[in-house]
């Protein structure tokens, strides 16, 4: 790995860390816009005949913060 492959990867965990704990419904609103989803899951498609394991850290994030917007969205609901 390059060291711009880190640095990215680093960048990449932390906007993600920050996203975790600031959701708001217009970060919601985004993630769930099917454009937005089919841009990154070109982008991931792309990205992963280049580097395989930014792909998989990528699609690992992508998984994880679905997975607390759905989380967000029944304790709201509660």
């Amino acid at each position: 790995m390059n060291s711009t492959t880190i640095v990215l990867i680093l960048l990449t965990f932390l906007l993600f860390n920050y996203l975790k704990d600031n959701l708001t419904t217009q970060i919601i609103s985004y993630y769930k816009s099917p454009i937005f989803k089919i841009i990154f899951l070109l982008g991931l498609y792309y990205y992963g005949t280049v580097n395989i394991y930014l792909t998989l850290i990528f699609a690992l994030y992508y998984i994880y913060i679905g997975q607390l917007i759905q989380e967000k969205e029944l304790l709201y609901k509660i």
